[in-house]
């Protein structure tokens, strides 16, 4: 292995370790102000607040992309590129990427056809 991926990787870690730290930091002095006063909730320490970070993420947010908001912005694209096309463009799209998406896909024949889609 090169030295520069080495050298990457390891920058890459610190960079997930200091940011796992700062925002641990962020959640733990704001939990410790608030929820123990409001809610009677005992003080986290740091490795609690990292903790309940990555749970957190794990439950509402994803690991990739922000937790799917990248196929909403693939759709937005696709709506936006077939507004801009004629009748028959439209129809030529569809028939060249009806194959991709299964048997009875967004650009299938036998599906019914709407204004955009």
């Amino acid at each position: 292995m090169k030295k520069w991926m080495i050298f990457k990787g390891l920058k890459f870690g610190l960079f997930i370790f200091l940011a796992a730290l700062a925002f641990g930091g962020i959640l733990m002095l704001a939990w410790n102000w608030l929820m123990p006063e409001l809610f009677g909730l005992p003080e986290l320490s740091l490795m609690q607040a990292i903790i309940i970070l990555m749970i957190s993420r794990l439950l509402f947010g994803g690991w990739f992309r922000g937790g799917g908001h990248y196929m909403g912005h693939w759709r937005s694209r696709i709506r936006h590129k077939m507004s801009n096309m004629t009748p028959e463009e439209r129809d030529k799209f569809r028939q060249k990427y009806a194959g991709r998406c299964g048997p009875r896909g967004r650009w299938s024949e036998d599906r019914p056809k709407t204004e955009l889609t």
